[in-house]
């Protein structure tokens, strides 16, 4: 029996909420910043309003308005750009399948400002879920010495993904990266992440 598309996504993301939560461990009582909350699905399956002290941000301007309406500390801004009422505030600085979205060049700016947020060392930033580039070269390199691929599907995934500059990108402005430039740029306990096509890094103080 078929399953309705709509209950598949709704359980993919119940996994991964508990894969969230596995990761980032006991959450209870420390101050955390939610980096790309999006329509705070995941905010309201782990009940961390209520669990913790949770500040996001969003680029989103009706996600943001939304997550406001419920409470939920939630600011409307460029990334980027630092909040600096919470340098050194921070417990814990997560995101789930949103580094994607920060360009290569403004990598080391994202990394500092994550440490900037934290407050001790014992303190630390997860990003989970990131696109890793060099399992895409990987998969497309194997598919096509196994003839797993044809002609069509490599013109068609080629047109979704284009190279510039030597990095892979989505058409949607998003970026595959490459783990051992996060590890260059101070990443820790780089691994696979939900899907063994994504990766995750740590970062400390």
């Amino acid at each position: 029996m078929k399953t309705n598309f709509f209950i598949r996504v709704k359980e993919n993301e119940i996994i991964n909420a508990k894969y969230i939560e596995s990761e980032i461990g006991n959450f209870k009582d420390k101050k955390i910043l939610y980096l790309g909350p999006g329509d705070g699905f995941y905010i309201d399956y782990l009940n961390m309003n209520s669990k913790c002290e949770l500040a996001c941000i969003e680029i989103n301007k009706k996600f943001s308005k939304e997550l406001n309406s419920k409470g939920i500390k939630c600011y409307n801004q460029n990334f980027l750009e630092p909040i600096e009422i919470y340098r050194n505030y921070f417990d814990i600085v997560f995101s789930f399948s949103f580094v994607q979205y920060i360009k290569p060049n403004n990598l080391v700016k994202f990394n500092n400002l994550c440490r900037n947020y934290l407050r001790g060392q014992e303190s630390f930033a997860l990003h989970l879920s990131i696109p890793n580039k060099i399992k895409f070269s990987q998969t497309m390199n194997n598919s096509l010495k196994s003839k797993k691929i044809s002609l069509k599907g490599l013109i068609v995934n080629y047109f979704y993904f284009y190279l510039r500059n030597g990095r892979f990108e989505i058409k949607n402005n998003s970026y595959w990266h490459d783990p051992i430039a996060i590890k260059n740029l101070g990443g820790k306990e780089i691994k696979t992440s939900d899907v063994d096509y994504r990766f995750q890094y740590r970062l400390f103080k």
